[in-house]
């Protein structure tokens, strides 16, 4: 199922992903997408248990940003929640984040060496279980793979 929704990025973001865009053919969901991919295998390094959700910093105005909208699947879009909640930043800067760190590598994974093909099980790390436990609802999110995985 995809999702419609709308994000917002840093105008030299804009460019950045315009260019990858022409580069590789892949659309602007693709492209972030798969950055975002390579974020959360390095989550380690943004992962806060508590505070606040960051945003931008507040000295960049607003006129700015660029919005975008985007279709992207399901498991995706509550990925990229799932990265907000356990990140503490907002999804258009962890999006930016993305981009700033990964797209060159995206783009170079597409185009460049083509005996390193794109993971077509990026979600590996990556598991949900929910679960009724007497009418409470549980959630648990494993971002990597516990010695002992409880299910």
């Amino acid at each position: 199922m995809i999702i419609r929704t709308t994000v917002t990025i840093a105008p030299g973001a804009k460019e950045r992903i315009e260019e990858a865009m022409d580069a590789t053919g892949r659309s602007f969901s693709v492209l972030v997408t798969a950055c975002m991919q390579r974020l959360m295998v390095e989550h380690h390094r943004i992962v806060m248990l508590d505070g606040r959700t960051r945003y931008r910093e507040r000295g960049v105005a607003p006129k700015t940003w660029v919005r975008h909208h985007i279709g992207i699947l399901s498991r995706d879009y509550e990925f990229f929640f799932d990265m907000r909640k356990v990140c503490k930043f907002s999804v258009s800067l962890l999006i930016d984040m993305a981009i700033e760190a990964y797209l060159n590598d995206v783009v170079q994974a597409i185009t460049g060496d083509k005996g390193r093909a794109e993971d077509n099980y990026p979600y590996q790390q990556y598991i949900i279980i929910g679960e009724v436990d007497d009418g409470v609802v549980c959630w648990r999110i494993y971002w990597g793979f516990p010695k002992k995985l409880r299910l």
